[in-house]
């Protein structure tokens, strides 16, 4: 049995609803939630949450019941707010892992030592494995973010606000996008800084990062400074020894 206060039903497992489930199955509460889409459920079960074939099933006997069904106004803000922090978080991740591998880190390493720090995001524990299998069937498409991170956009424009890693990210979804990877999975993002340096996050640290390392002059020897001649100053003449007597 649960301890008291542990218990969570959850209604709408979309795209927020979904990572906070996971979040709070993580921390240990019992979590059974419901979704219209039987898919989305299931993906909860898979994360160690339990299915509710209803909404009422979910709420029952729980201590809290948490409800992600969006209102017009405030809802489709929230939404929008999100998408932004995912989409940049996807990019980071990308952009982190690619970094790693290029500068000759193992991947598989980097992801373990980053999913324990404070760098590490849902996002970046979510997609960085598909990046790691290089597994880019779709689950949630990188168009989707083409055209979420554009409305985020438009939507600064409206208020004006600025929005500089809205922006930057949106156009590493449009050059994914650009270069054919729309379709597939939005973690495929990693694939426009592998095609760009040559490098795989899935087959892992790139063999060339030691041979890129800057050259560094080796370091003076007393001795060899001591024999060095001091520069003469500009427009010194040259001293003259005086003539022998004979």
């Amino acid at each position: 049995m649960a301890p008291p206060g542990s218990r969570i039903g959850f209604i709408g497992l979309g795209a927020m609803g979904t990572g906070m489930a996971a979040r709070l199955v993580h921390a240990g509460f019992e979590v059974r939630g419901f979704d219209v889409r039987a898919e989305a459920v299931r993906r909860l079960a898979s994360a160690g949450g339990r299915a509710a074939a209803s909404a009422a099933e979910a709420a029952a006997d729980a201590d809290l019941c948490i409800v992600m069904v969006a209102t017009p106004g405030i809802g489709s803000t929230v939404k929008m707010v999100n998408q932004l922090l995912a989409g940049v978080h996807i990019a980071a991740a990308a952009e982190a892992m690619a970094l790693g591998a290029r500068a000759g880190a193992d991947p598989r390493v980097l992801f373990e030592v980053i999913s324990k720090s404070a760098g590490r995001s849902w996002m970046f524990e979510n997609r960085v494995p598909h990046m790691l299998a290089g597994d880019y069937t779709p689950l949630s498409a990188l168009d989707i973010f083409v055209k979420d991170l554009g409305i985020v956009l438009e939507a600064g424009k409206v208020v004006r606000f600025p929005l500089p890693l809205a922006a930057a990210a949106h156009q590493l979804y449009l050059m994914g996008a650009a270069a054919g990877l729309g379709r597939e999975d939005d973690s495929a993002v990693v694939k426009v800084f592998e095609k760009l340096t040559g490098i795989s996050v899935a087959r892992g640290a790139d063999p060339g990062a030691e041979a890129r390392a800057p050259l560094r002059a080796p370091p003076r020897s007393a001795a060899g400074a001591s024999r060095e001649t001091p520069p003469r100053p500009r427009g010194a003449r040259r001293s003259r020894r005086p003539p022998r007597r004979r």
